[in-house]
């Protein structure tokens, strides 16, 4: 994976319009944290796989295992898609 091999990772769904370049501000606000989600909100609130943005991150480090949990989550239950996040 793109994280195993040390790279960043932004992803952006097409819906989410960027009115300015978000690098600068995840580079200064958010630089000590590995891992940034986009809230689903609500009474439980949820990570919504809209934007997520992961840096400076270990191979070995806990980012890689979100990731692999949520491949193993997509993977386990990819005949039943409502039951995957729950």
């Amino acid at each position: 994976s793109l994280i195993e091999l040390g790279l960043n990772v932004f992803q952006s769904d097409l819906d989410v319009i960027w009115m300015a370049n978000p690098y600068p501000h995840l580079k200064t606000h958010f630089k000590d944290y590995q891992l940034i989600l986009q809230s689903e909100g609500g009474e439980a609130p949820r990570a919504n796989g809209g934007v997520i943005y992961a840096h400076n991150t270990r191979a070995d480090g806990p980012v890689r295992w979100v990731f692999k949990d949520i491949e193993k989550r997509i993977l386990d239950r990819h005949d039943r898609p409502e039951e995957t996040f729950h």
